[in-house]
C-alpha cells in the first residue's frame, strides 16, 4: 500500500467485479458470443439437424451446404453496395434480425413433414445466408474494426485484473470444447443397430430361420412393402460402414447364394466395407470389401468409423454383437421392425438388459402390420472410458 491508498483501492475493485461492473467488457463479450454462435450454428449443426430433426439422408446436407456457399459469391457485391450508407451498427442490427427470421424458419422445418420439411430448411438456408452475406463486410469493415479495438482497448484494464480469477475458465473452455466435437461426431456417425424382431423379441428362429418374417412380408399389402423398401434405401444412403456376426454372415451366404453369384452382394450393399466377427475361419465373397475380426469390439469399431467418414456404422446382427458395441457405450441408435409374429424361443433381440435410463423412444410409425420403433440409447455409468481423462 502506498501513501495515497491506490493500491489497495485497485485490489479491491479487480477479480469478478470489475469484469462484471464494466458495461463495455460485458457488451463485447455478449455481441462477440452472439454473432459468433450464429456464424458457426450452420456448420456445427446442419447435418444433425438434417439427420436428427428432420430424418432426411445425409446428401440434403451436402445441397444446402452449397445452397449457402454459391449465392454468397454472386450475391456479396452488390447486397454489400445496397448498405453501404448505413452505420455499422444498423448493419449489425439487420444481420441479427435476419437471422432470428432464419431460426424461425429452421424451427418451423422441424414441425412439418416431408416435402414442406425440405423446402422449408431450403429456405432457412437461403435467408441464413442473406443475414452472413449483411453482416460480413461490416466486420471487415476498417470503421467497424476501429471500433471493436477502441472497445476492446477499454475492456483490458478489467480484464486484467480478472484474468487471474477466472483462469479456471480456460480449462473449461478446453474440456468443453473437447466434449463437444466428440460429441458432434458422435451423433453426425451414429452406431445403429436395425434388425427385424417377433413380437415376443426374437430376430431369427431357433433354426436360425427367418422364413416368419417372410411370411409376415407376404401377408403384408404391397404398398406396405414398397414403404418398407424405401425406408431402409434411405437408411441405407446414410451408412458407410457394417458388422455383423458369423451366423448372420453365414446366413445371408446361403440364402443369397452369394457364393455361386458374389455380383449380388454389390448390387445390395455397393462397396460399404464390411466387418464380420468370427473365431472361425469363413470363406470371403469375391470382389467384397469385407474384414473378419475377433476379439474387442472397440478398436474394430474406430477402424468402421474412420470408414465410414462421417456416415453412420449398421451394426447388422446378431443380438450378441450389438450387445458387446452396447456393453462399449458404443451402440447410439436401435431402429426395429416388430413383425406380426410370435417365436417362443430362437435368437433374441438384444441379450442385453437395458432399462428406461438407457434406452429413449424417439419415433414410432405403422405399415401396414408392422410397427417401426427407433430408440436412442444412452451409454450406462462405466461402459467406458472417460473422454476427459
Amino acid at each position: 500500500m502506498d501513501k495515497t491508498g491506490q493500491e489497495n483501492t485497485g485490489a479491491a475493485r479487480g477479480g469478478y467485479r470489475a469484469a462484471l461492473a464494466d458495461r463495455p467488457f460485458l457488451l463485447l463479450t455478449a455481441t462477440n458470443v452472439l454473432f459468433v454462435l450464429c456464424s458457426v450454428s450452420l456448420e456445427v449443426l446442419l447435418s444433425v439437424f438434417v439427420l436428427r430433426a428432420l430424418h432426411q439422408p445425409v446428401w440434403l446436407a451436402g445441397v444446402l451446404f452449397a445452397v449457402n456457399t454459391i449465392p454468397s459469391a454472386v450475391g456479396q457485391t452488390p447486397l454489400s453496395a445496397a448498405f453501404a450508407g448505413l452505420r455499422p451498427i444498423r448493419v449489425l442490427q439487420l444481420s441479427g434480425a435476419v437471422w432470428a427470421v432464419s431460426f424461425a424458419l429452421f424451427w418451423l422445418a422441424s414441425g412439418v413433414p416431408g416435402v414442406a420439411a425440405i423446402a422449408s430448411v431450403s429456405l432457412a438456408v437461403v435467408v441464413f445466408t442473406v443475414a452472413e452475406m449483411i453482416q460480413g463486410p461490416v466486420v471487415n469493415d476498417r470503421r467497424a474494426r476501429t471500433v471493436h479495438l477502441a472497445l476492446q482497448h477499454r475492456c483490458e484494464p478489467a480484464v486484467d485484473r480478472a484474468r487471474a480469477r477466472l483462469r479456471w475458465l480456460d480449462r473449461v473452455a478446453v474440456r468443453t470444447a473437447f466434449v463437444s466435437t466428440a460429441c458432434d461426431a458422435a451423433v453426425v456417425a451414429k452406431t445403429q443397430y436395425l434388425v427385424a424382431a417377433s413380437l415376443d423379441g426374437f430376430i431369427a428362429d431357433q433354426d436360425n430361420s427367418l422364413e416368419w418374417l417372410f411370411q409376415a412380408e407376404a401377408a403384408a399389402r404391397a404398398e406396405a412393402t414398397a414403404a418398407k423398401e424405401d425406408r431402409f434405401t434411405q437408411f441405407f444412403r446414410a451408412v458407410g460402414a457394417m458388422a455383423m456376426g458369423a451366423t448372420t454372415y453365414e446366413w445371408v451366404l446361403e440364402h443369397e447364394k452369394l457364393l455361386d453369384q458374389p455380383d449380388k452382394w454389390h448390387d445390395y450393399y455397393g462397396d460399404v466395407p464390411s466387418w464380420v466377427f468370427t473365431h472361425r475361419q469363413l470363406p470371403p465373397i469375391p470382389g467384397a470389401r469385407i474384414s473378419f475380426v475377433s476379439g474387442d469390439v472397440r478398436p474394430v469399431h474406430e477402424q468402421m468409423t474412420a470408414a465410414a467418414a462421417g456416415q453412420n456404422v449398421w451394426i447388422v446382427g446378431g443380438g450378441e454383437l450389438a450387445g458387446q458395441f452396447a456393453d462399449q457405450g458404443l451402440l447410439a441408435e436401435i431402429i426395429i421392425t416388430i413383425a406380426p409374429a410370435t417365436l417362443g424361443a430362437g435368437a433374441p433381440l438384444l441379450p442385453r438388459r437395458l432399462g428406461t435410463a438407457e434406452l429413449t423412444l424417439t419415433e414410432c410409425r405403422q405399415d401396414g402390420p408392422f410397427a417401426y420403433l427407433t430408440y436412442a440409447v444412452t451409454p450406462p455409468p462405466g461402459s467406458g472410458p472417460d473422454p476427459l481423462t
